[in-house]
């Protein structure tokens, strides 16, 4: 039988960031095969994405590979905290019933904080006081010195 000699096919596997890509020759006829054309492995290519800070979280970058994938995140940021609205009335206390009202985060919105606003008893809810003189109570007496005016405004007219 005479000899009809080699039938080499190539198969090419490419470098990763890990390992070097080669190309694998082997014969068709005979099964023979060997290695060749190594290229070194490619470095990574790291492409960077930004998670800012929250008021509650803490902000990072994460950093992944375009080639193989890998990632990692690093240059952490610490959280921002919650920044305090002025209180916010929710409902306003009147007669026998209490109020409420709370702050919250201007960021986020997240309540912060809750309170009671106490129920306005009687007089006080016109006049917004409760003190007395002499047995008397200040809303009572304005109540009186404001109707001692109007009269005597009406009659010297």
């Amino acid at each position: 039988m005479a000899a009809t000699g080699h039938n080499y096919s190539s198969t090419v596997t490419a470098p990763t960031c890990n390992s070097a890509g080669y190309t694998t020759y082997t014969c068709s006829v005979c099964g023979d095969s060997y290695v060749d054309d190594e290229v070194e492995p490619l470095t990574h290519d790291y492409a960077s994405v930004v998670t800012a800070p929250t008021c509650t979280a803490a902000g990072y970058t994460t950093y992944t590979c375009a080639h193989c994938g890998d990632s990692y995140t690093d240059d952490q940021v610490a959280a921002n905290g919650h920044t305090s609205s002025d209180w916010i009335v929710d409902s306003e206390a009147k007669v026998g019933q209490a109020g409420s009202k709370h702050k919250e985060c201007t960021v986020c919105g997240e309540e912060l904080e809750k309170e009671e606003i106490p129920a306005l008893e009687g007089m006080e809810a016109l006049f917004g006081c409760s003190a007395s003189i002499g047995g008397l109570s200040i809303s009572a007496m304005m109540l009186t010195l404001g109707s001692i005016v109007f009269i005597k405004k009406r009659k010297e007219d």
